[in-house]
């Protein structure tokens, strides 16, 4: 173990991921060995790994086949871990396989429901099932956590991304509004989609719950723009 964390700390990370998996497999296979402290360690560093590397496979290589091989690698060792769900989630909708992706947000749901990850999966669907009151409500739970800037910034892209493919369905307009007023840190160009939404969907009563939410940001803001000029 000792050879192989040497070696990853020194990039060599082929040669040192092939050695720890081949002690872990040595010890899996002796019911002896399994009993040894050493052994969740070894799989738990595994399981990081895969997930580090299936995430560079995707987003700096763009390596389909290594990306879904690595994440495999790692649910076989740990069937609910929730990085992966999280994003085969992703994986799978740009893959149009709609189905298999709301499988995956269902399993993260159930790994860890008030995760920001769940919770901003979950208000994607809900809009794109015209489930609006229930979108408001994951949106309204994502305020009372901490959210990840950088994260959110993704998910503000993603949702941009999806209603210019979809502009008929402006609760995706509210969406990256929202996530950029509120958690991007955009806050101009936040409140210039909420602005926009709200002229859309002025007479629009499915919209209602996004509607009330976006002019209270928009009043929000005017009044502290006010306060400081006072």
């Amino acid at each position: 173990m000792i050879i192989s964390i040497c070696l990853l700390s020194r990039g060599n990370i082929s040669q040192g991921l092939n050695i720890l998996e081949k002690l872990f497999l040595s010890i899996k296979n002796d019911e002896s060995k399994r009993k040894l402290s050493v052994y969740p360690k070894i799989k738990n560093h595994l399981i990081s790994l895969y997930n580090l590397l299936s995430m560079i496979a995707w987003r700096d290589e763009n390596n389909k086949e290594k990306f879904l091989m690595l994440t495999q690698k790692a649910l076989n060792l740990d069937e609910n871990n929730y990085d992966c769900h999280a994003r085969m989630a992703l994986y799978e909708y740009r893959n149009g396989n709609i189905l298999t992706s709301r499988k995956h947000v269902k399993r993260c749901r159930r790994i860890n429901p008030r995760h920001p990850c769940t919770l901003f999966d979950q208000a994607f669907f809900y809009i794109l099932d015209k489930k609006y009151d229930s979108a408001a409500n994951s949106y309204k739970k994502l305020e009372q956590g901490n959210v990840d800037g950088l994260m959110a910034f993704e998910v503000a892209l993603f949702l941009e991304e999806e209603y210019k493919k979809n502009s008929k369905e402006i609760g995706f307009l509210f969406a990256a509004g929202f996530v950029n007023s509120q958690f991007v840190g955009h806050k101009e160009i936040g409140l210039k989609q909420l602005k926009q939404f709200c002229k859309l969907a002025k007479d629009k009563t499915e919209y209602k719950d996004f509607y009330n939410k976006a002019t209270a940001i928009i009043d929000d803001y005017k009044r502290k723009a006010k306060e400081i000029r006072n």
